[in-house]
This record gives C-alpha cells, structure tokens and sequence, in this order.
C-alpha cells in the first residue's frame, strides 16, 4: 500500500469532511491487519514524477498524486491497479485499468 493513498484520504477528508467514511489511520491500520507493507515515498518517485510524459493526456488529468502513485509504481517495478480510464493514457506499462 502506498503511504500517497493514506496522504490522499488525509487531504480528501480533510477538503470535504465525511466524503471518505474513514480516516487515513484507520485506513493504515486495516491495511497493516491484513498484512500490507506500506511503500514510502523515495527521491526516485519524485524524479520520476517530474518526468512523466503527460502529452497524450493533456489537461484531461491534473491530480497530482495519481501522477505520483504512477510515478512511483515506475520505480518500484510494481503494478498500479486503477479504474480511471484516463490513466491509462499515460502509456505506463506499470498501469492497469480494471
């Protein structure tokens, strides 16, 4: 589990309080109940994020933390699993729309 996604319900909830019926810790705390190792954010995400082709998607897509959770799945060698078709677009092999 990426620490972006807790990152992502603090800032969400915290927007729009009670849009997320939970918090980011009990997120954290149920991932860690079923035996999910968190992923850090690295330097390495951070570059990638910078590089990240985005032309075919152009201003369709501007959440910056979806760009960094692809990012990060980049570096990591890992898959990134999401139902946005947009993200799709940005040609990573490491991104799946399911």
């Amino acid at each position: 589990m990426s620490d972006i996604s807790a990152w992502e319900i603090a800032i969400r909830s915290a927007a729009r309080p009670g849009s997320i019926p939970f918090t980011s810790r009990e997120f954290a705390e149920a991932c860690e109940e079923s035996g999910l190792r968190s992923l850090p954010v690295s330097l390495a995400a951070i570059v990638a994020y910078e590089e990240l082709g985005c032309e075919a998607v152009g201003s369709a897509h501007r959440d910056p933390l979806d760009r960094l959770l692809i990012a990060q799945s980049k570096v990591s060698d890992m898959l990134f699993l999401t139902h946005d078709e947009i993200l799709g677009l940005y040609g990573e092999p490491h991104v799946v729309v399911v």
